[in-house]
């Protein structure tokens, strides 16, 4: 009989993995037996009181309000059982003074040394620095001292990232009647400070449906909820004239909506689904090229915002209701750009018979950059999705295979999922603080799967919903995640078919 306490969390169920060359999908975490944490420590800042003169007692003060200091940065002590290699190597880390990467599993029956093994919840340490690092004794006294060689040192974190198993349940089943393209969470209309009023970033989410070929007339339809997932509005997207999107952007109080149906974009300023006016999508065409559609969609900020569209070009965006900025007008490559993502100051395009353009100041200037692996061979075929995880890192799939750079596009390296898989439909990292974990949607023998990685790209497992038994999708479209524990997919369920958006959190 199982005791009353076997859920509890034990010690020596953890096991530790260092990612030595940093957070890199090509740094393989290794397995740790030899090492110890002292525990985590994450200084929340001091709590202070805040006085005011009593009004009821002269000479009294009454405390009327509480304030907190910064965050401090998280901290651990280690210790390390070395042998002559190992003694090494952490003297190496030492003296390099520079970051890496530590993951914590927290198993029950698994390997301790298999990654792919963890029950209750993974910790990610994305940068950890060695501070006070302390040796071994040399020598010993007696024949009691004479034991085993251990290094200790003091780690700092910027931060902690908790990972938990997620688990998916199907949503807006009634209010969606056509297939889900595409979808993002937003915390728009948050306000009331840092305790008061929606802090929830995940409690508003909107998907994007393709036009239901069973509705003649109506177009593309935004289903949203505002409410934690709990009830669901539908707005029918009037200005697109009875065609369906492709994608959507959150530009702060914007939603922005294009189609390749469509040669021009679409808008509607929103907060809440009781705030959004359902005449008030604003049609922008000027400035865009007749019959040229558009693809994608990706908002680094409300006030840089970038398209891509057929025939190889591009645009941005200065303001969500404005006309376009041309980027390139095809004389760079002539192929349809049908993704389009970015990080800081670099975007990257991508699209069909393998072709990337790379800008690395926001769009000022475009470079064609092809998909070199590092023997010299090229990849040609038509990118299929594309995921930037950082400045000089990102993903992109073609014919199934997942492919990544660290070097800005200059050479890619190939990284090996499963040959069942015939299409990668979404990458997408949580950015900008998280990119340690990110997701891929793909079809798998027909079937929609879910891939998660938990350390920065270097392995992805695969996490295909569930939904409580219900359905099985075709495919999905996207994922898309909000903070590290939850993400939603949405795609449909065969070909033609309902449209389905699936919600999965911890």
């Amino acid at each position: 009989m199982p005791s009353a306490f076997s859920d509890i969390l034990k010690i020596a169920e953890r096991a530790i993995y260092i990612q030595e060359g940093g957070m890199s999908p090509s740094s393989k975490p290794g397995y740790r037996g030899e090492m110890v944490f002292g525990g985590w420590t994450e200084p929340q800042g001091d709590v202070t009181p805040i006085y005011l003169p009593s009004r009821a007692r002269p000479s009294n003060w009454d405390i009327i309000d509480l304030t907190q200091g910064a965050i401090g940065l998280a901290s651990s002590d280690f210790t390390v059982r070395v042998n002559y290699v190992l003694y090494k190597k952490w003297v190496d880390i030492k003296e390099r003074r520079c970051p890496v990467v530590c993951y914590i599993k927290h198993d029950d029956c698994g390997r301790p040394d298999d990654p792919r093994s963890w029950l209750y919840k993974k910790i990610a340490v994305p940068s950890f620095m060695t501070g006070d690092f302390g040796d071994a004794a040399d020598g010993a006294f007696e024949d009691g001292d004479e034991g085993p060689v251990e290094l200790t040192a003091t780690e700092t974190a910027q931060f902690l990232l908790r990972v938990f198993p997620i688990a998916f349940k199907e949503v807006a089943d009634t209010e969606i009647l056509a297939e889900v393209v595409d979808g993002f969470y937003s915390d728009t209309g948050s306000c009331g400070g840092r305790c008061g009023g929606q802090i929830d970033a995940c409690n508003n989410f909107y998907a994007l449906c393709s036009a239901n070929s069973g509705s003649p007339g109506l177009s593309s339809q935004l289903v949203i909820s505002t409410d934690d997932k709990e009830t669901w509005d539908s707005l029918d997207i009037a200005t697109l004239g009875g065609v369906s999107a492709d994608a959507m952007a959150d530009a702060g109080s914007y939603i922005i909506v294009v189609s390749r149906n469509d040669d021009a974009h679409h808008s509607i300023r929103f907060s809440t689904a009781d705030s959004i006016d359902p005449t008030g999508w604003t049609r922008q065409a000027t400035g865009y090229v007749n019959n040229i559609g558009l693809y994608d969609v990706f908002a680094l900020s409300p006030e840089e915002i970038y398209i891509a569209a057929e025939g190889g070009y591009a645009y941005r965006l200065d303001e969500p209701t404005g006309e376009p900025t041309t980027l390139t007008d095809g004389s760079i490559v002539t192929d349809d750009l049908k993704h389009v993502d970015g990080h800081s100051r670099t975007i990257v395009f991508a699209g069909d018979a393998g072709k990337v353009l790379v800008s690395e100041n926001k769009g000022e200037s475009l470079i064609e950059r092809a998909i070199t692996l590092k023997d010299g061979s090229v990849i040609t075929g038509d990118v299929q999705s594309l995921g930037v995880q950082s400045d000089t890192t990102w993903f992109l799939a073609v014919a199934g295979a997942l492919y990544y750079t660290e070097d800005k596009g200059l050479s890619y390296r190939q990284k090996a999922l499963d040959s069942n898989i015939s299409v990668i439909n979404d990458i997408r990292f949580v950015k900008p603080i998280h990119p340690v974990v990110g997701y891929l949607t793909a079809e798998k023998n027909g079937v929609g799967t879910v891939y998660r990685t938990h350390d920065a790209g270097y392995s992805w497992h695969n996490d295909k919903p569930d939904l409580d038994g219900i359905l099985t999708a075709q495919r999905y479209h996207f994922a898309a995640p909000c903070g590290i524990n939850e993400v939603a997919v949405g795609g449909r369920v065969d070909v033609g078919g309902d449209g389905i958006l699936a919600i999965g959190t911890a």
